[in-house]
């Protein structure tokens, strides 16, 4: 009988020390999310040609065991992804498609040892811009005009303006809507060349940088202005762009 009380008590102790250690184990501590990330819009920031083709933003995360942004089509495509190593980032991310919008998304990780991770993540959605037209008639008055060329040609373009009428003096039963007599009107005239965003200005009286001899401006006359693109030996790439306007 004493024994069994022996055994019974001795097994008793050992429960109640394991117990024991048991419970002063350190229960895991808990894991909290980061702060959400910030993600703010600095396309603006870019020049006009830029903003068509990309878009630049800033990341700002708290801290964090880990951190990182991704940018998507919207096909759900990745452009661009990469891990975020200082509370404040900018990015810029080009060669994107014009006038399209992006999903900018950054996560900030804590306990990334873990099951179940702590997380925290932002998404903003930023469009690129539209390409601006071709060709633009700025403004027109009695004795000016200006225009502007937006190409996107790495070997620039050509440009040349005049009077209407004196189209048919060169090339005879021209057509605007015939693109081989725009392009033989353009080798007829001797055009300028220009290079990326251009605004060209006319002044009566005045001699642009371009221009071999003083531009004549009169009012009340019925004008044109062309431009298109060219490769490196001068020969003109594509279409040739073509407004008629009158002076004031």
């Amino acid at each position: 009988m004493k024994r069994t009380v022996s055994l019974i008590f001795h097994m008793a102790m050992t429960l109640s020390a394991a117990m024991l250690v048991f419970s002063c184990k350190r229960a895991p501590s808990p894991v909290y999310p980061p702060e959400i990330p910030v993600i703010t819009d600095l396309s603006g920031e870019l020049g006009e040609s830029e903003r068509c083709f990309a878009i630049r933003f800033s990341v700002k995360v708290g801290i964090a065991e880990h951190a990182s942004v991704e940018v998507f089509s919207p096909d759900g495509g990745t452009v661009y992804s990469s891990d975020l190593t200082d509370t404040l980032t900018v990015i810029t991310v080009d060669g994107l498609e014009q006038h399209t919008v992006y999903t900018v998304n950054a996560t900030a990780v804590n306990g990334t040892d873990r099951d179940t991770p702590a997380i925290s993540s932002a998404s903003e959605n930023i469009q690129t811009a539209s390409v601006p037209e071709y060709l633009t008639l700025l403004s027109a008055t009695e004795n000016s005009y200006s225009f502007r060329v937006f190409s996107l040609s790495e070997t620039g373009f050509l440009f040349t303006s005049g009077e209407y009428d004196a189209l048919e003096w060169l090339v005879p039963g021209w057509d605007p809507d015939d693109q081989e007599s725009l392009k033989e009107l353009m080798a007829a005239l001797y055009p300028f060349e220009g290079h990326g965003d251009m605004t060209i200005e006319c002044v009566d009286g005045e001699q642009p940088e371009w221009a071999q001899i003083p531009v004549e401006v009169w009012p009340d006359t019925h004008y044109f202005i062309m431009a298109a693109d060219k490769d490196a030996d001068g020969n003109i790439v594509g279409d040739v762009a073509f407004v008629d306007f009158n002076t004031l």
